[in-house]
């Protein structure tokens, strides 16, 4: 794995928000795709009040599909799934009947009101077919179209089909309205990181322990439970384990050829982060 758990507890109590922008100004394609960025733990290391961010993050992931023309079943169904998780349900249909006229059954399929009863149980029904063709991505649009917000929510977060918990948090972080208005982790995210707590008991893991109790406001547990072994010793630089953390991040994103000098740069970057995001703050 590219951070260990250890690494992404570290990453979340750094300043995480300059670290993205400076990934952004950086390495921009370490967020081109899905795969990218749940490879780099990074809805882990956000925390609820960066719903803007993560918006930002899938309407990239959205334009880069469109750009690249999907070439495949599930890159055709993931343009579909971040437009509509985006609430722009009309752009998808746009970009469908416009350059990709051979999914016009799909476009008109889009084109009816999930408000209505009937379309919206149809929409459920066709969800649950495609789950069964292992179709996760369009499944989990046609549940955002039904208004089924939380059955999106669980099959992203379950381990019989996406077994995507970062997935999970992206749908509900940017459709639940307590968190996309108030910057606070509403049920349906509290829901994923019970799921990710009790995944880490399991696995006799405290970190990812710490980071899912952190996420859920208990504080205190989530310091309790990792052992002062695994702490810095009093007197060194705490932020040490937060910078290896966020060089860990460089060495996969970086463009081939960069050493050193790189690093340095990308240090530069986030600097030059935060110092947008304390004056944006």
């Amino acid at each position: 794995a590219l951070l260990s758990t250890a690494d992404l507890c570290w990453a979340l109590h750094a300043d995480s928000s300059a670290v993205l922008e400076g990934l952004k100004l950086f390495c921009p394609s370490a967020l081109d795709t899905w795969a990218s960025v749940r490879r780099l733990g990074v809805l882990y290391w956000l925390d609820a009040k960066s719903h803007p961010r993560v918006r930002a993050i899938a309407e990239g992931i959205g334009k880069k599909l469109v750009v690249g023309k999907p070439s495949t079943q599930e890159e055709m169904d993931q343009l579909i799934f971040w437009y509509v998780v985006l609430d722009q349900k009309s752009k998808a249909i746009s970009i469908l009947s416009v350059f990709f006229k051979s999914e016009k059954a799909v476009a008109d399929l889009l084109r009816k009101d999930g408000t209505d009863p009937a379309v919206a149980s149809a929409f459920s029904k066709n969800a649950y077919r495609l789950l069964q063709l292992r179709r996760y991505f369009l499944a989990l649009a046609l549940f955002l179209l039904s208004g089924a917000l939380g059955d999106a929510v669980g099959v992203a977060a379950n381990r019989r089909y996406c077994n995507d918990p970062q997935l999970a948090l992206t749908i509900a972080r940017l459709n639940d309205p307590v968190t996309r208005e108030q910057g606070v982790v509403g049920e349906l995210e509290a829901d994923v990181w019970r799921t990710v707590q009790s995944t880490a008991e399991d696995a006799r893991d405290p970190w990812l322990q710490s980071l899912a109790l952190w996420h859920q406001g208990q504080l205190d547990e989530a310091s309790r439970i990792i052992d002062d072994e695994a702490l810095p010793e009093p007197g060194n630089d705490s932020e040490a384990p937060s910078r290896v953390a966020m060089e860990k991040l460089f060495w996969h994103c970086a463009p081939p050829g960069y050493g050193d000098s790189g690093l340095e740069a990308f240090r530069d970057a986030v600097a030059s982060s935060r110092q947008a995001v304390e004056l944006a703050g």
